[in-house]
């Protein structure tokens, strides 16, 4: 111990050309005792990534805004968001040029963990990469315009919804999202999907996600469902790209649903919530008790969904449904499907359900047009979809009803 005392301080002392900073730095490196001698003397030549986090809490201790940023880096690295907050708020309070890359790593973690707050403060004081300030203004919900084409392109998506065209498919699907982790979730969905693409290859296109910011108003309504205020759309067609049949939107929260040929789901929905609610599309009906506001449906009698049947006896092949609270329903499966419980997913019977509603009854799905001419009255929304004159067809959820 004395004798690596003596050595320390020799090398301090010395000015020649034999001075060895590796050999002082391997020495301050393995004795916390010896950091903040080092430091003071030879701030360059301590590898602060190297340092474990005992050592760098002895110098950030000291107010040494390197380590301050290294140990932060660490702590954020196993995801201890809270522990790491102090380091890199003290580290900003002193703050210099030669700390730039730290900085820049530092904010790529919190990026990856998610911590728009500190990323906003942190860009008050400082510039921020592209890769970190895109996606901050992003979350923000600025408008479009202010995220450049270039960043958007890297990462697969698009600023520009003009720039979007459908593709071959039976049905076209346009994805839309109004802040970062919006893109990111449909972009994972959309990948998911095109793995496997149900119900039927060929049938379903899913677009590039594109990013719209703020200006959908996107809210949590009384009872926790997204809403978003699609009016700005309904009166501006010529923003949207043609031959698209519906669209989904994804949103910071919010429980999802689908109102005529509109999904609204947000970033927390799994895959198979996702799934359940592409069903909702092509005429499927939910399995568990319906909504008041939708139990007219139960005073009918035939097939008024792809999966309820309503009479007052239950008919062959069809078994008791819990949508209808008076008892009238039925449903194809005496088992629980992915209608009632989205968990258990998509059983080979309902995807043959799905295919035929899609093939055959093209005419009685309610596409995002419909709704729109709900909302603006706009004849042009008539040549897109000439359905929407008379809505859905008999017993089916309205155009200002929602499936959730």
């Amino acid at each position: 111990m004395r004798t690596s005392v003596i050595i320390l301080l020799a090398l301090l002392l010395c000015a020649s050309s034999s001075f060895s900073p590796h050999l002082a730095s391997h020495l301050a490196a393995n004795s916390a005792s010896y950091l903040g001698y080092w430091h003071r003397y030879q701030p360059h030549s301590i590898d602060y990534q190297s340092l474990n986090q005992a050592q760098l809490r002895v110098l950030a201790g000291q107010s040494v805004a390197p380590a301050q940023l290294a140990l932060a880096v660490k702590l954020l690295n196993d995801h201890r968001v809270e522990d790491a907050t102090p380091y890199w708020q003290a580290a900003l309070s002193h703050q210099n040029d030669t700390q730039a890359v730290q900085w820049q790593q530092l904010t790529k973690r919190l990026l990856l963990n998610e911590q728009w707050h500190s990323l906003t403060t942190i860009s008050q004081h400082r510039a921020l990469s592209e890769e970190v300030a895109q996606p901050l203004l992003m979350h923000q919900g600025v408008p479009p315009s202010r995220i450049t084409t270039d960043y958007a392109q890297h990462h697969d998506f698009e600023v520009r919804l003009g720039a979007i065209e459908a593709r071959q498919c039976d049905y076209n699907i346009l994805l839309l999202a109004d802040h970062a982790q919006g893109i990111v979730r449909l972009k994972q969905l959309r990948e998911r999907y095109l793995a496997k693409a149900e119900p039927q290859p060929g049938l379903m296109c899913l677009s590039k996600p594109v990013y719209m910011g703020s200006q959908l108003d996107c809210t949590s309504s009384r009872g926790g469902y997204v809403r978003c205020n699609w009016q700005p759309l309904a009166e501006q067609p010529s923003r949207l790209p043609p031959g698209f049949d519906f669209i989904v939107m994804m949103t910071k929260q919010g429980r999802a649903n689908v109102q005529a040929g509109v999904m609204q789901l947000s970033t927390e929905a799994p895959y198979h919530v996702f799934l359940h609610e592409l069903m909702h599309f092509a005429g499927f009906t939910d399995e568990y008790p319906g909504p008041k506001v939708q139990q007219h449906a139960c005073t009918d009698k035939g097939q008024i969904y792809a999966n309820l049947y309503v009479d007052d006896t239950r008919p062959s092949g069809w078994y008791k449904s819990d949508f209808c609270n008076n008892g009238r329903g039925y449903k194809p499966t005496d088992k629980i499907s992915i209608m009632q419980h989205s968990e258990v997913g998509l059983s080979p019977l309902y995807r043959r359900l799905w295919v035929k509603q899609l093939r055959q009854h093209s005419d009685e799905l309610l596409r995002y047009q419909d709704y729109f001419h709900r909302l603006s009255a706009l004849p042009i929304w008539l040549q897109r979809h000439p359905l929407a004159t008379h809505g859905a067809g008999e017993g089916r959820t309205t155009i200002n009803q929602a499936n959730n």
